[in-house]
């Protein structure tokens, strides 16, 4: 789960690394289809920048909100690669919201959302 220049987010060792630290949600017969949810643990992995990574990807023509109970009371911030001045795409900083109290995340439209717990 290493940050490297522009190459790649997040990178586990083995597929046993991937069983215990990956998990999704938004899943199941309620989900909403035009997302997708994940969850990366990066507590006490080597070489990891954040302690947790949830990224969220939102392939619809309209914003999406949705409440992960999970994530609720959790101090996530906006991965500093869309705070950047020279970020390629603004609208996560613009309109992307998360919601510590009730857990409840807005996701622009055709957007990929990436928050961090430091």
């Amino acid at each position: 789960m290493r940050l490297r220049a522009s190459t790649s987010l997040f990178r586990l060792g083995t597929a046993k690394d991937i069983e215990e630290r990956l998990t999704f949600h938004n899943t199941g017969p309620a989900q909403k289809p035009t997302v997708l949810i994940g969850h990366l643990r990066g507590d006490g992995y080597p070489g990891a920048n954040f302690k947790e990574v949830l990224y969220l990807i939102n392939v619809d023509k309209v914003s999406q909100s949705l409440v992960l109970d999970s994530q609720r009371g959790k101090p996530l911030v906006l991965h500093p690669v869309h705070l950047a001045k020279d970020a390629a795409d603004k609208k996560p900083e613009r309109e992307a919201r998360f919601d510590a109290a009730t857990g409840a995340f807005t996701v622009p439209a055709r957007t990929a959302v990436v928050y961090v717990v430091r």
